[in-house]
């Protein structure tokens, strides 16, 4: 059997994720093997990244495979943004203005969305990399309550 073209294998992409709530490339990789397209998971970050996919943290807590700009993602409530920093962050560091947040290798953009949708007092906004976020304070009299909220939520002290 010859694997799908690439144009193929998008479409098998976007359909799997719609259908399905893919966490993961490991399993995006199960997925498109059993639909007999047989990849790496390097071929399939690389087709995430050129399409577009995103990690979203639905309204129930779960984080998923979408679409960017997939309708309007569900409210993130804090039960969401604690799901996503226990799972997902290591490390929580501060600076003046700056709170530093390690995660699990590519889980960087699923924490900050959950951030930047919670609208924490005082949180200004997020810059998110592949395992790094920075996350901006109104001013340094919110640091150290941010800092202890968002600690609690990932329950590390």
């Amino acid at each position: 059997m010859t694997p799908p073209g690439r144009r193929a294998r998008e479409k098998m992409i976007f359909d799997i994720i719609q259908k399905w709530p893919i966490r993961t490339q490991t399993e995006l990789v199960d997925a498109l093997d059993r639909m007999g397209c047989s990849v790496t998971q390097a071929t399939v970050s690389r087709d995430i990244r050129r399409l577009g996919i995103v990690k979203r943290t639905t309204g129930d807590g779960k984080i998923r495979y979408v679409r960017s700009g997939f309708s309007t993602p569900p409210p993130i409530t804090k039960r969401a943004l604690k799901t996503a920093l226990s799972e997902f962050a290591t490390h929580i560091d501060t600076g003046d203005v700056l709170l530093s947040i390690r995660t699990q290798s590519g889980c960087a953009n699923v924490v900050a969305e959950a951030i930047d949708v919670a609208s924490l007092e005082g949180v200004v906004g997020t810059i998110a990399g592949d395992n790094t976020i920075f996350v901006l304070v109104q001013n340094t009299s919110y640091r150290t309550a941010v800092m202890q909220e968002l600690k609690s939520l990932a329950g590390t002290r």
